[in-house]
Formats: C-alpha cells, structure tokens, sequence
C-alpha cells in the first residue's frame, strides 16, 4: 500500500511539474521540485528536464544550471534534450562562455550533440561576436557528422559579419551553395553586410549583382545593404540603380534605404540626385525620425529658406510631443548649426532634452554639440554645462588642452 502511495505520488508530483513547465512558472516548478528532492519521491530524466525546461522558458539560467548539476551529483542519466534547454536558457540570456561549458561537458558525457545542440552554441557565439569560435564549433560538427541546417550556417555568417569577417563569411556561403541548402536571404545580407564592415566594396556588389541574376527572393534588408555599400563605396549611380530595381520587385524602401541613399548623392557632390531623393521620401511618406529631413538638408546643403524653416518647425513639434534619444539630439544640434538656423524656441527645447544626456555623449559628441550651441545665440546655457562636463572626464594635466581644444571650435565656429 506504501509502495502504491509513493508511486501515485510521483505521478502526481510529475503531472503538476509538467503543468507548471507549459505555464511558464519556473519558481512553483523550482518550489515543487525542491519538494521532490527532499521527499521518498522517485526522480527520472524527465522530472529533471521538465524544471530546467521551466527555467529556460522563465529566463533563469542560473537555477537551470543548478538543476543539472544536481541531476549529475545523483547520477541520473542526462539526456539530449536536458542539456539542450539548458545551454538555450544560457544562449537567451546572453551567458555563452556558460553554454560553451555546457557544450564542452556534454561531449564528455554519454549524451549526444544533436542540430539543435550546435546551432544554439552558435547563436551564442553570433551574440558574442566570437566568430572565430562560431566557426571551429561549424567544423566540429561537420567532424562529428551531425548535419548542419540553414539556421546553424544563418548564425555562423552572422557571427563573421559584426567582426566584419567578410573572407569567411563568403566561404560558409560558398559552401552552403552546393549543399541540398539553400542560402537565404538573411545568409546573403549578412555576407554582404560582413565585406561592408570590412570594407570590401565591390565584393559586397560583385555577390549582390550574382544574387540580382539568380531566383533568390531578396527583402528589405538585402537591399538597404546593398545600397550601404553604394555609400560607403561613394557609388551613387548604382545606388540609384539598386533603389529603382528595389521599386519594381514592389519592396517599399524605409528611411535608411533612402539615407544610404542620400549620402551616396552628397559624398560626390551629386546634391540634386539627393534632394530628389528626399522629397521622393516626403511624398512617399516615409516613416522618418525627428532628425532625418533636418539632417537630409544639411548633407545636401540645401538653401531653400522655407524648406529648411518648415523641416525645423516639424522637429520642434516632435520634441515637443516626446522625449528624443541622445542620438537624435547630436544630430538635430549639427543640423542646426550646418544650416545657421537660430531658433530660440528650438535650441531651448533642444537644450532642455539634450542636458540629461551630456553625461552619455562621447567627448567628439560635446564637440559636436559645442559647434551647434555655438552658432547659435540661445545655445549660452548650454556651453556653461557643457564646461563643467568637460573638466570633470579631463584628467588634470589635460584640462587645459581640452578647454583649448573647446577654444579653438568656439573661436572657429563665429569666425565664419
């Protein structure tokens, strides 16, 4: 009777675990489970993997860990699966020296690495920007002929292009080609992407161009890519040319297809392509930030004073109506002071937005915001706290030097 008791309990206890596992409830799983631990109640596999699945699901790695560890101090056999969840709930959490760990004891125990095992550990990696290890981790799986997916090599280019990787990048691609997978359109962008950053410009084309000649459904973001390497590669025909070609596959271009754009016009002096470019977003109605037409104008010099007294006049409103980011504030002060716009009821609202956040800016960006404060003849109160910050980050020795510096900027800036 006993003997029947514990049983029941057991399924009991692992009915209720499982239903907090598909609830998502990670501490009645965890309260639950210490129960079981503590109890005559039998424990398997499955009543292990149910709360590390909990934890996973509720962002705990740290408990999803101690769960494995006491799975191993009690010699219960840990499957696939346990690991799995656990080195995910470590990816998601952004712990991956703690899922490379895990990755490392799992090949030393009886447990087998699976596609999903690899391609997590690389995701890992992709978040970590250790592309270097991505890779090796791509050769071990190929070593231990386990088959990769289009998400595990998706995750490995990643990886290679936030370190802008572009070489081997395009070999992982290259080899995808050949294989039953196909390289999809996030694969492509983000080679495309890796030779940007790596400054390889007419590689990222050259691979566009083969792309634009093959049956690949290509989105947005391909697009915006290519075009950023038109920018950076100061190619503005072809950005023109891609930004056309994006028009007639029916994708609608967003702000930053039109700003790579723009900025490919401006780089070589082409300022009427650009302008046509920025009223073509203005009647496309191009969803834009609070800074994307003033900064338009000022990289394209444009002269137009009712232009510019309307674009300025928009920006005012939308500072008005919300908070802006540190970013959007820079590039409203630059813009300004490129267009000698001197607004007092702008700068004051600019001034009262950018003040919390001249702790967070960079010392090129309080230059930058120097330049716009000065140009103007409401911008005084800033300059005041922007002195203080100035001498507080400077080491002793190079104050003088700094506010020199700072000298130098305010005496160039009323000079002109």
């Amino acid at each position: 009777m006993a003997r029947k008791s514990v049983e029941l309990d057991t399924i009991s206890c692992s009915a209720t675990l499982s239903a907090c596992e598909s609830g998502g409830e990670w501490m009645k799983a965890w309260q639950l489970f210490r129960f079981m631990m503590h109890s005559k109640t039998k424990l398997d596999t499955v009543s292990f993997n149910m709360p590390i699945s909990a934890c996973e699901t509720g962002g705990k790695w740290e408990t999803a860990l101690r769960v494995l560890r006491m799975m191993e101090c009690r010699n219960v056999v840990t499957a696939t699966i346990g690991y799995n969840i656990a080195i995910s709930a470590c990816e998601n959490s952004g712990n991956w020296k703690d899922a490379l760990q895990l990755f490392s004891s799992m090949a030393q125990s009886e447990a087998e690495s699976d596609t999903f095992t690899f391609s997590t550990v690389i995701r890992g990696g992709e978040k970590g920007s250790e592309w270097e290890k991505a890779v090796q981790i791509l050769d071990v799986m190929s070593g231990c002929k386990v088959q990769a997916d289009t998400i595990t090599f998706n995750a490995t280019i990643g990886a290679c292009e936030k370190d802008g990787a572009w070489n081997a990048a395009l070999q992982l691609l290259q080899v995808m080609a050949p294989s039953s997978l196909e390289p999809s359109a996030t694969a492509v962008s983000a080679v495309i992407s890796a030779c940007v950053r790596g400054k390889e410009w007419w590689t990222a084309l050259q691979l566009f161009f083969e792309v634009l000649q093959s049956n690949m459904k290509m989105d947005r973001i391909t697009f915006n890519t290519a075009i950023s390497a038109c920018e950076k590669g100061e190619l503005w025909q072809q950005a023109l040319e891609f930004l056309a070609i994006m028009r007639r596959s029916r994708l609608v271009p967003d702000i930053i297809t039109h700003s790579a754009a723009i900025t490919a016009c401006e780089k070589v002096g082409q300022l009427r392509h650009g302008l046509r470019l920025l009223w073509d977003g203005e009647d496309l109605a191009i969803d834009q930030t609070v800074s994307s037409l003033p900064w338009a104008l000022a990289r394209l010099s444009a002269s137009e004073p009712d232009v510019i007294h309307s674009a300025f006049v928009e920006a005012l409103l939308r500072l008005r109506d919300a908070r802006q980011v540190s970013h959007e504030l820079l590039m409203l002060w630059w813009s300004l002071s490129m267009l000698g716009v001197d607004s007092p009821c702008l700068i004051t609202e600019l001034t009262r937005q950018t003040l919390p956040n001249i702790p967070r800016y960079p010392l090129e960006g309080l230059v930058t915001l120097a330049w716009g404060a000065a140009t103007s003849n409401s911008g005084s109160g800033l300059l005041a706290f922007m002195q203080d910050e100035w001498c507080t980050r400077l080491p002793q020795s190079d104050i003088s030097c700094g506010l020199l510096g700072c000298e130098v900027v305010l005496e160039a800036v009323h000079s002109v």
